[in-house]
């Protein structure tokens, strides 16, 4: 298992990917919540609301889910983070496996 992380500028953008990636099997599970954001864009500090998303998935999906994620984000650079899962319970991931 892997958890993806990823951000959206509005919660409904959110909404459509996490369900999309879900319905194609591509996750099984995803995780959204508002968060504050402040980086750098075209030579200026932006400070804006985004929603942050926590996938979950298999090990093996990471290519399929981020260029899914490409293909349908209304970002030109998303940030798109894989983070490792050291410990998993066995019923959790023979849920994750089952639905995805």
């Amino acid at each position: 298992m892997i958890i993806i992380y990823t951000t959206f500028p509005k919660l409904s953008e959110a909404q459509k990917i996490s369900e999309l990636l879900i319905k194609n099997k591509l996750a099984a599970c995803a995780n959204i919540f508002p968060i504050g954001s402040v980086y750098k864009w075209d030579g200026k500090i932006v400070k804006e609301k985004e929603f942050g998303v926590f996938i979950k998935t298999k090990k093996n999906n990471f290519k399929k889910v981020e260029q899914f994620i490409l293909k349908h984000h209304s970002y030109k650079t998303p940030c798109i983070i894989q983070i490792p899962v050291q410990k998993i319970t066995p019923k959790y991931k023979n849920w994750l496996g089952g639905n995805c």
